[in-house]
């Protein structure tokens, strides 16, 4: 199969969950035999870069920073038609072409759809808020809409969604890479924490394309673990708190290093500032910095499924979480983790001492959490789910497209009337 991937986060420009879903997926696809094209942003130069069968196209056009939207809808139009007719791809997957993404870039591979009679599906890594990240979503042509979690599908369908076109497949863990096991010393080396000494791990990026890394660092919770690991440390003098995230691109460099200030101002006003680390890491590092640690927690105020979870459970880690949006969807409350209510630093406290004064509660929790990532996200799994999804798109494509073609011509007369 030839596949073509859609994306505005890549791992040469940005971090996180999205990022991390490509890079592994696609080089599990490749394993298989199939081959891939990434259309992907760039925030210099434009590029083509061929490794067996991964071609990565680098456009200016996919950057947030291009200023002109329509001609980009355009341009990106002209590739992608281009690109199929000589790579002669056999389906599209755009991500997340609904959110952060300029209209015109939704109806431009749509649009490319239609004419060739390639299908396109829409893979939904986040909830839709506004009233036009909902519209294109629902009223678009996609052939299938691919959630991340049944939380995300469940929006999609409370939105009015055709149900018909509705399927939810979990990110996938490649656990033969986050596996249980792994040299505790190594973290601990790193960041001068003995192993008499209890540590708690948070993992995520601390800013992101929104404007605002204050309001980031609450999304991702990590102001209210602050404060829940305060009253931890009052009667528990052996923890510490890891913050761990990774550098991201130069152009978010500046709201990086502010939301870095803004975790070490507030540790040092509620009095932990010598428990709490921040650190970067890559992100072949990272089993390695969950080996090393003894909890792993992340607040957040919303995540649409939440890799990093499932990630720590892989290996061996007990976790604790918020019981918002696909979270619930990774952790049994009271089998492999806890599940709080966000933005609960007493409760959330309270769930954490379970673990710290609980060393056999922590260790069973761990295995639990190894035998559902095994079950539910292993990485093999998810792929053979979407490999057999996209194969299934394939059928009837061509009349398909014909039907869809006055689907859109109705949806563009409905907007320009609005």
């Amino acid at each position: 199969m030839r596949i073509c991937i859609v994306s505005f986060s890549y791992s040469n420009t940005s971090i996180g969950g999205i990022e991390r879903y490509l890079d592994t997926t696609v080089k599990e696809i490749i394993k298989r035999g199939h081959s891939v094209d990434m259309i992907v942003p760039s925030y210099d130069k434009e590029s083509v870069e061929k490794k067996d069968n991964l071609t990565i196209h680098s456009l200016k056009i996919m950057s947030p920073l291009f200023p002109n939207k329509v001609l980009g809808g355009k341009k990106l139009y002209e590739y992608l038609k281009s690109l199929i007719k000589t790579k002669r791809i056999d389906i599209i997957s755009a991500e997340n072409f609904y959110r952060a993404t300029p209209p015109s870039y939704a109806f431009a591979v749509n649009l490319v759809s239609i004419e060739t009679g390639i299908p396109v599906v829409l893979r939904m890594h986040a909830n839709a808020n506004k009233e036009l990240e909902i519209a294109l979503l629902r009223d678009l042509m996609w052939t299938k809409l691919i959630g991340v979690s049944k939380s995300v599908g469940n929006q999609v369908y409370n939105a009015g969604a055709d149900i018909k076109k509705i399927i939810t497949i979990y990110p996938g863990v490649n656990t033969e890479f986050f596996r249980p096991g792994l040299n505790k010393g190594w973290l601990r080396d790193r960041i001068n924490v003995s192993n008499n000494e209890i540590l708690i791990l948070h993992a995520s990026r601390i800013t992101g394309s929104q404007k605002d890394s204050d309001s980031y660092l609450d999304l991702k919770g990590v102001t209210t673990l602050l404060e829940a690991f305060s009253i931890l440390a009052q009667n528990n003098k052996n923890i510490k708190l890891l913050i761990a995230t990774a550098r991201p691109p130069k152009i978010w460099m500046k709201d990086f290093e502010k939301a870095t200030n803004r975790i070490k101002d507030l540790a040092e006003i509620h009095n932990i500032k010598n428990k709490v680390i921040v650190k970067s890491f890559e992100l072949e590092e990272m089993p390695l910095v969950y080996n090393g640690c003894d909890i792993f927690v992340m607040a957040s105020q919303m995540e649409s499924f939440g890799l990093v979870y499932a990630e720590a459970m892989a290996c061996e880690i007990p976790v604790v979480g918020t019981s918002v949006g696909g979270i619930p969807e990774i952790i049994n409350n009271n089998v492999n983790g806890f599940l709080v209510e966000p933005k609960n630093p007493v409760d959330l406290a309270k769930r954490i001492q379970i673990l710290l004064k609980n060393s056999e509660m922590r260790e069973q929790m761990g295995k639990e959490g190894v035998k559902k990532v095994k079950q539910n996200f292993s990485l093999k799994k998810v792929t053979d789910r979407l490999l057999g999804v996209f194969n299934s798109c394939l059928v009837n494509q061509p009349v398909e497209s014909i039907k869809k073609s006055g689907k859109l011509k109705g949806f563009l007369e409905k907007l320009a009337e609005e």
